[in-house]
């Protein structure tokens, strides 16, 4: 999967030199299984300032005025580019005009189905928050993996992007219950937030503040809670076959419910 990152990379450099393809999602959120999609997000600018004593500049073509139509057009011409340049790329579609425009292509020599977007960084940094919540206790992990094993069974999730319910969705659900824990077993994301240094500091698309701890030694959150997986897989359902979706959201950030701001059957 960082083979792939590396290869488009490698690709590009010519024309944007200071390219790079990162992955998220379930490929390194920790939640993820053998075999997964791969999300790729693909950035023509390091934002990360550097200094050199160089006095050759690399300049790129900009328009804030517009910048999706602009982002729709780049990510035109990189499907152009997979599908006429990259070996063992296929199958390439392109779906600009979705709230996050993304290419959806395949890699026959690595057995992968990729998802490349242009314009969602919050998506690669929700990836860093979930996987310190996967490191803040071992059970958490295994729970959410077997919710979401569950909800496929049952058929309440699909691969298809709609108006079902989701595996990101139900990812929340686990975390938010693990919230409300007479003993929690993680922190809500308010201390998360309190506690971010300025080496935290992130902002994505949009002016979406995501700005967090990403030190866990410095998180100052313990727990007490010895429960099994099989006693909190009861709980988790008696916890939601009880919860009042028609008036009530469900807040991470604060660590729990509030009152529900849209019609929606379920506000998160």
């Amino acid at each position: 999967r960082f083979i792939l990152g590396r290869q488009l990379e490698t690709a590009l450099s010519g024309m944007f030199p200071l390219i790079q393809a990162h992955p998220f999602g379930s490929s390194v959120n920790g939640f993820g299984k053998m075999g997964c999609d791969l999300d790729l997000i693909l950035r023509v600018n390091n934002d990360s300032t550097t200094t050199n004593d160089s006095r050759l500049i690399f300049h790129t073509k900009t328009s804030l005025s517009n910048e999706r139509s602009q982002t729709q057009r780049q990510m035109e011409t990189f499907g152009d580019i997979l599908h006429l340049f990259l070996p063992g790329v296929s199958n390439v579609r392109r779906i600009l005009q979705a709230r996050v425009p993304i290419i959806k292509f395949n890699h026959e020599c690595l057995d992968l189905e990729i998802d490349l977007s242009m314009s969602n960084l919050t998506g690669l940094y929700m990836s860093e928050l979930l996987y310190l919540f996967g490191e803040i206790d071992e059970r958490v992990r295994p729970l959410t993996f077997c919710v979401r094993k569950w909800a496929s069974a049952a058929g309440l999730t699909n691969p298809s992007p709609g108006r079902w319910i989701s595996n990101f969705s139900l990812t929340l659900l686990v975390l938010f219950f693990l919230q409300q824990l007479k003993n929690p077993i993680i922190p809500p994301m308010s201390l998360l937030l309190k506690l971010a240094s300025k080496k935290d500091l992130r902002v994505a698309d949009d002016n979406i503040d995501c700005s967090f701890l990403r030190d866990l030694n410095l998180l100052n959150f313990s727990c007490n809670n010895n429960d099994s997986l099989s006693y909190l897989l009861i709980q988790f359902f008696e916890f939601y076959s009880q919860f009042d979706f028609s008036n009530r959201s469900i807040s991470l950030r604060e660590g729990k419910s509030v009152a529900k701001a849209d019609h929606a059957a379920m506000w998160i």
